[in-house]
């Protein structure tokens, strides 16, 4: 067939005169530059003159001269007129240079599509007019063969005439000119748009969709644009019909994969998405910071900004900082935040909802009903703060750190109580003090309670504290024999804690990580007393013995004296002495 194609076209060379000849060259592109070109000889009544033998002969010498690549046929029209068709095909531009080239031996530098991004390339085409020249190895062909004489008939001036057509719309026409025509293919992007959706326990969801002119979106090479865009996304939809490119970003690597590319300035820092949840705490965070300049350089743009739609998750105490210059550009159903921002300029966003379990109360009580026993109980109180905590993980938690806890679970707040058995060795430190004072036996019982010790552990680390409302409450009985109590700060007598009825509760405000609890009783030494009441009974009896044997031998001596006087004769009172003065001497000395 490439050897009948140049037969016909070394034919219609050989018979080509200014009269009755005429030659006709059809380009056809497609919109990737590919396409095929036929050049066609008209003969007219000259063909008649030359017998069936010789056409035969000139098709043969012809067959076996055609360039690979090269295709020539013949065929007679309705009127009798012959036609010749030497034709090759051609992929793209580079293709068809190539082929000129080898065809013609020369350079016409034909070119196409000009810029590199198929987005913004117009269809440019001009060449070196070739018609001619495309036939020119048949001439030597038949220089070379019996039928020199010939090609003296063919003349380079011979009228010609060249027509090219893109996708069946004809382009360009004429004679003997240079041929050159430009077509406006790129589809002009009339509004660029950034869905966002961030879910609170899924990946963000990213489309990035730009809509152009339809009309010429239908001339767009699918191919040459897909592969284009396949170096910036992998997930990549081309709506010609409707003019619609979009990118999906599965997840925040890919869009960084995009950026990487689309931004000269991108750093890993500058765009970061994290969602932590756990039954404590729940930390949802976006920021991003970057230009996609780059990448709109790629395309021709009819817009002056980005529409961007941002769809965040509902959560408690989250806060959006949107940098756009221009606010709500329309409303698009089921994206909260709308703005716009310069394609050229930086896009800005952060939004944050940091939300923790709260330490919001706990309160330390105490029991005692003997100085050695009694009960502890420490009651912790947690605000949920939107978090997922249970009373079964706040038990676990807890048991993890040795804790026996008893949780409840009150809808927005979570307790947990742990109780323990106060005596010796368990919980309180009991010490015996001995004071200068023998009779007295003072013993002290001190606890402290460490806020961290009664919190559970938890993968961010220990439950926040602060504000906090912490209290301690101390209840005892008389029985207790408490003499003071010092807890926290602050210190007690016994007149302020036991009431009329012979019990009393102090409670007490305390902030920081440890409450201190030290309780006083005093008691007499039992065996001391004894020793000292069996002394001092001692003492009385031999004290009493002693008095008794004096008392009773005065009164024996007086009755022995009292005998003496009465053995005695009467003496001879002296007569100025009055009758009663031995009276009054006796009163004297008894």
């Amino acid at each position: 067939m490439k050897k009948f194609y140049f037969a016909c076209i070394c034919l219609a060379l050989l018979f080509l005169t200014g009269c009755g000849a005429r030659v006709v060259s059809e380009t056809e592109f497609n919109y990737a530059g590919g396409g095929t070109r036929d050049v066609q000889i008209y003969l007219s009544d000259i063909v008649s003159s030359v017998s069936e033998e010789d056409l035969a002969k000139i098709d043969e010498i012809l067959k076996a001269a055609v360039p690979e690549g090269m295709n020539y046929a013949r065929e007679v029209e309705k009127n009798g007129e012959f036609k010749y068709h030497f034709m090759f095909s051609f992929t793209d531009i580079e293709d068809y240079n190539a082929k000129v080239l080898a065809f013609t031996g020369r350079r016409h530098h034909a070119t196409w599509a000009t810029s590199k991004s198929v987005f913004t390339s117009d269809i440019d085409f001009s060449e070196k007019e070739c018609s001619y020249e495309l036939a020119s190895w048949a001439v030597k062909a038949l220089q070379a063969s019996e039928y020199k004489r010939f090609t003296t008939l063919f003349d380079s001036k011979t009228p010609q005439e060249s027509v090219f057509y893109l996708e069946e719309e004809e382009v360009w026409r004429g004679s003997r000119e240079d041929p050159a025509f430009r077509m406006e293919m790129a589809p002009e992007v009339t509004r660029i748009s950034m869905y966002t959706g961030f879910e609170e326990n899924e990946a963000p969801v990213r489309r990035l969709v730009l809509d152009a002119e339809a009309d010429k979106m239908q001339r767009l090479d699918l191919a040459r644009a897909k592969e284009e865009l396949g170096k910036w996304c992998e997930d990549i939809n081309i709506d010609r019909a409707n003019g619609v490119i979009t990118l999906k970003f599965g997840d925040t690597a890919a869009f960084r994969a995009f950026l990487k590319k689309a931004d000269p300035g991108y750093a890993e820092e500058r765009l970061s998405y994290e969602n932590v949840i756990s039954p404590y705490a729940v930390n949802f965070e976006v920021k991003e910071e970057y230009r996609m300049s780059r990448f709109f350089g790629l395309f021709r743009l009819g817009t002056d900004y980005v529409r961007d739609y941002i769809s965040l998750p509902e959560l408690p105490a989250l806060t959006v900082e949107h940098l756009s210059t221009v606010t709500n550009p329309d409303v698009v159903e089921g994206y909260e935040y709308q703005g716009a921002y310069p394609p050229e300029s930086e896009y800005v966003l952060h939004a944050a909802s940091h939300r923790e379990v709260r330490l919001a109360g706990i309160d330390v009580s105490y029991s005692f009903d003997t100085p050695e026993s009694g009960e502890r109980q420490v009651k912790l109180t947690f605000e949920k703060n939107g978090c997922a905590l249970t009373k079964a993980e706040l038990e676990r938690d807890l048991a993890a750190k040795g804790l026996a806890a008893h949780a409840a679970d009150l809808e927005e707040k979570i307790t947990a109580t742990v109780v323990d058995k106060i005596g010796p060795g368990n919980v309180l430190r009991f010490d015996d003090v001995r004071d200068h004072n023998p009779a007295v036996k003072t013993r002290v019982f001190a606890d402290l309670v460490v806020l961290t010790d009664c919190l559970p552990n938890t993968p961010e680390g220990v439950v926040p504290t602060e504000g906090a409302a912490c209290t301690a409450q101390v209840k005892m009985l008389a029985a207790a024999k408490a003499d003071s109590l010092s807890i926290g700060d602050r210190e007690y007598a016994a007149r302020e804690m036991l009431g009329p009825d012979g019990a009393g509760t102090v409670e007490s405000a305390w902030d920081g990580e440890g409450l201190n609890l030290e309780i006083y009783t005093r008691e007499r030494s039992v065996a001391f007393l004894t020793v000292c009441t069996v002394i001092l009974l001692i003492a009385a009896v031999i004290g009493s013995g002693i008095a008794i044997y004096h008392f009773r031998k005065g009164q024996a001596a007086a009755a022995a004296r009292e005998k003496a006087a009465q053995a005695k004769p009467a003496e001879k009172v002296p007569e100025d002495e009055p009758e009663d003065e031995p009276e009054a001497r006796k009163e004297e000395n008894p």
